[in-house]
């Protein structure tokens, strides 16, 4: 009979908490993000927003979004690689 291949070990329990944990508090933080994007989607569509006298608030929120959107970018490589990180460890 072939020798059984011994098993890799499963992390303590409190481990896979904190990596689930991770994963979940990073999934919230992309789903807060894509919202607050969607908010400043629609400041930025207001047409009264581009009229003469208000170019500094269009730059305010412009600036906001671009913020927003490169968080998000970050969030989500977040997310992923707490997500690997439960795979290996062997919670789903």
């Amino acid at each position: 009979p072939k020798p059984e291949k011994p098993k890799a070990a499963k992390p303590p329990r409190d481990e896979m908490q904190a990596l689930r944990n991770e994963a979940r508090k990073s999934e919230e933080r992309v789903t807060k993000l894509t919202d607050m994007i969607g908010k400043l989607d629609k400041i930025l569509a207001d047409q009264s927003l581009y009229l003469p006298g208000r170019a500094q608030e269009a730059q305010k929120w412009q600036h906001k979004h671009s913020e927003a959107t490169h968080a998000l970018t970050r969030a989500e490589t977040l997310w992923v690689e707490a997500l690997e990180k439960l795979e290996k460890a062997g919670g789903k």
